[in-house]
């Protein structure tokens, strides 16, 4: 009756009536089309009701009045599909029936679609098949058109193939004969595949069931090796055996051959990968792709970022972008360095001057402002003690105020004394190029670390006089000028801010390195610049007026200048009044302080009444009350009892009237619109003194820091905070604890940032489950991170952004984090949170003994005690061996030209210098046997939580380590840190200048680390380890000869630099990135540019 008629797909539901069909001017040039809306609103969501653009697979919905069926409207009909460019609908399959492949949504009709085109297959079904890894991958059932014969399908392909095959003689159906596909693997007891799997493990054949068979019945299946599942991607069919065969290959590029092969050759895999294969699916990581960038670039000559894979991920979508950027092909795959080094040639740092000058800071600047503050302090008390009568009470009160005079004194004299010292051995710094170990070179270090130990004293009360410091060192500091405590200015004379300037914990420095000299160059800063947190100005930089740098950046990318940042600036709220702070701000505070004092108080009190039981007298000079208070066991019992109170039970009862103090004097941080009212300001005045820096109080390095119990504080403080989170090693400096939240198995990097307010208003901080927070991320107010989203190295997350499930960023572009890879919100629905860490350290799953939280605590503790002891040793034994001196009969006793009580001095100060060389050789000989001990040398390869018992140890490395004090600042940039680093297991080479102005951190692993001649790192992080998603893992660091890494320069595990390269300010070597020889990189991800500087 319809000869030759063509019947046209229409969608409806009993529900909703006709929703699609294809208009009256279809001419089938849409196969497979549903048609367009017949009057409902269609569109295409996702998990979590996003919608979609045109073209993106996902979950229909429609909604048209009057019902509504979400708060939107909406009504969800179960199926998957798409709308393209035109508003057609095409249906592709039921929610329930789609494959979830690591996250991937693959539609089981597409795949049968692909199937169904080879000649010798009736017909095929395809379903869900569980995988190790991927939770989820595709399998097929195929019927062929000859019962005798078994069509293999490739495995190794796009990642919607089938990686299974089931041959049957018909397919599964229900009673009206349906095809079924649910609950195919689980009834033929398939089980879970993996990728080592060889390909005739993965083909079977099984008895097709009755139709209309429950699903609970099992269906009969078992192994065939008949087929051949081939490694190849495209298919054809043997005219004798019906299987499927590979293709000839498609004419190829050079350029696709060369990268297919660069693919092939660092995955080291057997056979070269298909031109569409996905470079992550078939085992690629961040670290093989930046390797795969650095070959490209080394072979074309261009320039490209290590994160262009993570855009381009197949070897066309690569091979596409080189062909657009290529400048030339005849650099070879593996280029080597045959040029003779361009290096400045500097001194030696091992010639006499350089050694003499450099050991001065241990061997005269550590020690004196301990000898200063003892000699005043003994001063003091003997004055104090002419004034007052002897009691046990005033014995306390004199000792107590005797220590608070000292340190006024010590705290007006000290930077007047580095502020002479400045003047008189270098004058004003002046610009040029001078060669490292050289005699300007030497006076410039002496000076930073004069600087160093004396600090700007009583100049840091108010921001007048620390303006007034500056302009005394000879910077160039206009009126209205804003910063905050740490900013570090340097370098002063080449230092000009103009007026309305506001800069927050920033490095502005006139000194930089290259390779074999420093650079001493002035700066610019304009009118009403804003210089935000964390970044960093170089030398030679001129901001113009109105330059607004975002958080974490640098006078390099003054591009990303914008107005919107100015929000973040220090000068956004408003700061308290001298009345408010004299009245409330200041004697809370001091109350606190008070508290946390209480333990050594009453011990120094009771230590008074108890033990010192000799005759008090009226002891007017120094050699009277030295020789009263410092018996040695007065000193056993009175300073090392005493100092052990004050570094382990102190902060515990600081913390607990802090925590008071908090929830019920403040009452909790509330978001909104940020209050102006001076109640508001004093409130943020005093958290900011009691928790601003993180270390909540001191108890944070007293309990391990990655452990539950930093965890518990924060949820006492108003927190919202999951379990088995791993907290970073070094705090996360914040106060406003209301208005942050974190889920479950969030793992943080150290030296990140969480910002909840700026000028406007305050925000919250929601973290979801499974996070990754790594290193030196800025979290601005209003960000919502979705569950196992990757958080990369100094990613800036602005204000009320969105950061979906399972997405990646890193570091900074324009202000804002950068996008490598886009999350799935369907397949993290799925995915657990839990990492290696949490299995190991909360469910004993590990094959070693996982130390306990209590124990981890003990240890902390104890250790806390010995390291503070043995640096209080210093001037204790100075003082035991002057009282010896002065009771004793010995050969100067007799003399007249010199009273007792000098000798006594003498000795005093002597003593303490030698006891100062010995804690410190102990202390540094104590770290290296710990390294070797608990360490030994470190080997590249993965350490997980839960498989080895690596990191456990190196916690406890740490903790030891810390013994060592602040000892490597005091010889950074000399010849003594290149050979503490090689006793450490680190390859150096010749004339090495590391860390002249310091470094946070020193080489973490420097047994990894092989560094060339004449590389200079001045405040760069060298990192051997990884840690991503609480994966943990080590591999080596190359840096070559003549290699520059400035301030804020990061090398990331795996990374390699090549002769001669260079990393500015504020740049980033992602993990794997080889940088070539003689390049320049800058930025975060680093890119190549233009220039030397």
């Amino acid at each position: 009756m319809f000869e030759n008629a063509v019947v046209l797909p229409s969608y409806g539901m009993t529900e909703c009536m006709p929703i699609a069909t294809p208009p009256l001017t279809y001419n089938l040039e849409k196969p497979g089309t549903s048609g367009v809306s017949v009057g409902p609103e269609i569109v295409i969501k996702d998990e979590v009701f996003n919608t979609l653009p045109p073209m993106k697979f996902g979950r229909i919905m429609i909604r048209g009045p009057p019902e509504a069926f979400t708060k939107n409207g909406f009504f969800d009909t179960g199926d998957m599909g798409y709308l393209d460019n035109d508003g057609y609908l095409f249906i592709t399959s039921r929610s329930k029936e789609v494959i979830n492949r690591g996250g991937e949504i693959i539609s089981p009709t597409e795949v049968e679609d692909a199937v169904l085109k080879h000649p010798k297959v009736l017909t095929a079904i395809a379903f869900s098949v569980p995988h190790d890894v991927l939770q989820e991958t595709v399998g097929i059932v195929i019927v062929s058109r000859d019962p005798t014969c078994r069509i293999g399908l490739i495995c190794w392909c796009y990642s919607s193939w089938p990686q299974l095959v089931v041959h049957m003689t018909d397919l599964p159906k229900n009673k009206t004969g349906k095809p079924l596909r649910i609950k195919l693997a689980e009834r033929m007891e398939l089980g879970s595949i993996h990728d080592g799997m060889a390909p005739g493990e993965r083909c079977f054949e099984a008895d097709c069931p009755p139709n209309g068979t429950p699903l609970t019945v099992s269906i009969t299946c078992r192994p065939t090796h008949d087929a051949d599942l081939c490694g190849h991607h495209q298919f054809a069919t043997s005219e004798k055996t019906g299987k499927l065969e590979p293709l000839p290959r498609t004419q190829m590029s050079t350029t696709e051959l060369y990268v297919l092969s660069a693919f092939q050759t660092v995955l080291d895999i057997n056979n070269p990968p298909h031109i569409l294969d996905d470079f992550f699916e078939i085992g690629g990581s961040s670290l093989t792709a930046a390797k795969i960038v650095s070959l490209v670039r080394a072979k074309y000559g261009i320039k490209m970022s290590p994160m262009t894979l993570f855009k381009c991920r197949t070897a066309k979508a690569l091979a596409t972008i080189v062909d657009s950027q290529a400048t030339a092909t005849s650099v070879s795959m593996a280029p080597t360095l045959d040029k003779k080094l361009s290096v400045t040639r500097c001194e030696s740092p091992v010639r006499p001057l350089a050694l003499m000058i450099q050991s001065l800071s241990v061997l005269f600047l550590q020690p004196l402002p301990i000898i200063l503050f003892w000699l005043v302090y003994l001063r003091v008390m003997a004055g104090m003690n002419i004034i007052l009568q002897e009691t046990s009470h005033v014995t306390v009160f004199k000792l107590l105020v005797g220590y608070g005079l000292t340190s006024i004194v010590t705290y007006l004299c000290y930077p007047m004394l580095g502020i002479v010292i400045k003047w008189l051995i270098i004058g004003r710094y002046r610009a040029g190029k001078y060669p490292l170990w050289s005699a300007y070179y030497l006076r410039w270090w002496f000076v930073d670390q004069t600087l160093n130990f004396f600090g700007p004293g009583i100049f840091n009360a108010t921001l007048r006089t620390q303006c007034f410091y500056l302009r005394l060192m000879g910077a160039q500091i206009s009126s209205n000028v804003k910063f905050d405590g740490g900013t570090v200015f340097r370098e002063f004379d080449l230092i000009r801010v103009d007026s309305g300037t506001s800069i927050t914990s920033s490095i502005v420095r006139g000194f930089t390195i290259d390779s074999g000299i420093m650079i001493l160059a002035p700066i610019i800063i304009g009118k009403d610049s804003v210089v935000n947190f964390d970044s960093t100005i170089s030398p030679g930089a001129i901001l113009p007026p109105d330059t607004v740098l975002p958080p974490r950046s640098s006078s390099h990318e003054i591009t990303d200048s914008s107005q919107k940042h100015r929000l973040f600036a220090s000068s956004g709220g408003p700061s308290p009044t001298i009345w408010s702070m004299i009245t409330f701000g200041i004697p809370i505070v001091f109350l606190v302080e008070f508290i946390g004092s209480l333990p050594w108080i009453l011990w120094l009190l009771w230590s008074v009444q108890c033990v010192m039981q000799s005759e008090l007298s009226n002891l007017s000079s120094i050699n009277q009350v030295v020789q009263n208070f410092f018996e040695m066991r007065r000193v056993v019992l009175l300073f090392f009892v005493l100092m052990s109170l004050r570094s382990v039970m102190s902060p515990w009862f600081k913390l607990g009237a802090s925590i008071f103090v908090k929830q019920i004097l403040l009452g909790p941080f509330v978001p909104g619109q940020k209050l102006s009212s001076e109640w508001h300001a004093v409130k943020q005045w005093i958290m900011k003194q009691l928790f601003g820096d993180g270390t909540l109080c001191g108890t944070y390095s007293l309990l391990g820091r990655h452990y539950e119990s930093i965890s518990m504080i924060y949820c006492m403080l108003g927190a919202k905070v999951g379990q088995r989170i791993y907290w970073p090693g070094i705090p996360i400096g914040f106060y406003a604890f209301d208005l942050l939240e974190v889920g479950n198995d969030v793992v943080f990097g150290s030296r990140s940032k969480l910002v909840f307010s700026d000028a406007v208003e305050s925000r919250r901080i929601v973290i979801g489950a499974g996070c990754m927070i790594a290193d030196r991320c800025i979290i601005l107010p209003g960000v919502i991170v979705g569950k196992n989203a990757m958080i990369g190295s100094g990613s800036l997350l602005f204000k009320n952004g969105y950061y979906p499930p399972e997405s990646t960023w890193i570091g900074s572009k324009g202000g804002e984090a950068v996008l490598l890879e886009e999350g799935d919100c369907v397949a993290t629905k799925k995915e657990d949170t839990l990492k290696p860490f949490g299995k190991a350290f909360y469910y004993r799953d590990a094959p070693y003994r996982v130390f306990s939280e209590l124990e981890i605590i003990i240890t902390n503790m104890v250790w806390v005690c010995v390291t503070s002891c043995i640096w209080s040793m210093v001037p204790l034994i100075g003082v035991v061996v002057a009282v010896t001196t002065y009771t004793g009969d010995y050969w100067f006793s007799s003399l007249t030209w010199i009273s007792r009580e000098a000798v006594m001095q003498i000795m005093f100060v002597l003593t303490t210098f030698a006891a100062s060389y010995i804690v410190t050789f102990v202390t540094l000989f104590t770290v290296i046997m710990a390294k070797w001990g608990f360490i030994g040398r470190r080997k590249p390869g993965s350490y997980d939580w839960d498989k080895s018992d690596y990191c456990q140890r190196w916690q406890l490395f740490i903790t030891l380590q810390n013994i060592q004090g602040d000892i490597l600042n005091n010889i950074r940039g000399s010849f003594f840190l290149v050979a503490y680093f090689r006793a450490l297991g680190s390859k150096i080479g010749q004339r090495v200048c590391l860390y002249p102005t310091g470094g946070d951190p020193m080489v973490p692993e420097p047994d990894l680390c092989i560094i060339g001649n004449d590389t200079v790192i001045d405040r760069a992080s060298v990192v051997a380890h990884v840690n991503s998603r609480g994966l943990f893992g080590l591999n080596l660091l190359k840096i070559g000869d003549g290699c520059v890494l400035r301030t804020d320069s990061r090398l990331l595990s795996g990374g390699e630099m090549e002769n001669e390269s260079k990393l500015l300010e504020h740049t980033l070597i992602v993990g794997g990135e080889v940088v070539h020889s003689g390049s320049v990189m800058q930025g975060w991800p680093a890119h190549e540019i233009e220039g030397n500087d």
